[in-house]
């Protein structure tokens, strides 16, 4: 037990590292559209995703304690946690991506130039960061806990590329997109406005790691999936947005949506992305 909590210690040290290491944007002053340079640290990205995937290797020892403390009767039992658990799900799924979708169409109609650009860059980073989880998924393929029987280091099950959902564990997508959504809009809403309660950071963050406990919660996930998931969706997020209020052109005027009439006329909501 000793031994084990050692390990839990360096993973959180490592992780809390990692999230160290993410370079701060400076705290811009609005008037209008954001047009304020966040630095971008390529170098310090890479770092952070490597503290967190060392994180996360030493984390894979404590994965079975951790998932039989989180499954004990009296908590799975438990109706507040898992109506909490149920609550909290959508918003790592492609709720958020399709929501981000519609308001960025929304605010361009409506000639709203600091919501589209916001919505933009959110779903931009919803984008990448969800697209790189699952390109993680199908090469790492991971056995869920349910699949793996209870052992975590069931990795690389069928090959170089994995198809079977049941080996899409590492890293969670869900958790992924959490933080990645809430990485983007407070980033955005930080540089939009600068006197927001400092409550919503906190918030937000709190909501995303939330999810990653749902995760575990509900056996989908190892709790080393949810730590790199964390670390992958803040990294990928955090890096787009900086790099689309730098260059102007990354992920602010490329992406657009634009309305798509299908065969049997059929209207949608699409994205264009020109680079």
């Amino acid at each position: 037990m000793g031994e084990g909590r050692s390990r839990m210690r360096v993973a959180v040290a490592v992780t809390m590292g990692a999230m160290a290491l993410l370079p701060t944007p400076a705290s811009p002053q609005f008037s209008g559209p954001a047009s304020t340079e966040l630095s971008w640290s390529p170098r310090g990205d890479l770092t952070a995703l490597g503290a967190g995937l060392i994180g996360s290797i030493f984390l894979v020892s404590l994965d079975p304690q951790i998932r039989t403390w989180l499954h004990a009767d009296r908590r799975q039992h438990s109706t507040a946690i898992s109506s909490l658990a149920a609550a909290v799900e959508p918003a790592g799924s492609t709720l958020p991506q399709v929501a981000s979708v519609g308001m960025m169409f929304l605010a361009r109609i409506s000639g709203h130039e600091g919501l589209t650009e916001a919505s933009r860059n959110v779903t931009g980073a919803l984008g990448f960061a969800s697209g790189a989880a699952m390109t993680l998924k199908t090469i790492v393929g991971r056995a869920r806990p349910k699949t793996a029987e209870g052992n975590p280091g069931a990795f690389f099950a069928e090959g170089p590329v994995v198809r079977s959902s049941g080996l899409h564990s590492f890293p969670s997508g869900h958790t992924t997109t959490a933080f990645a959504l809430a990485t983007a809009v407070n980033q955005e809403i930080g540089e939009h406005w600068p006197g927001r309660p400092r409550v919503v950071g906190p918030a937000l963050y709190g909501a995303a790691a939330l999810v990653g406990l749902s995760r575990i919660y509900d056996d989908h996930h190892w709790s080393s999936d949810v730590l790199m998931g964390a670390v992958l969706g803040t990294v990928i997020s955090r890096s787009w947005v900086r790099v689309s209020h730098r260059r102007g052109s990354l992920g602010t005027r490329a992406l657009e949506p634009i309305l798509i009439r299908s065969l049997d006329q059929r209207t949608g909501i699409g994205l264009r992305w020109s680079f």
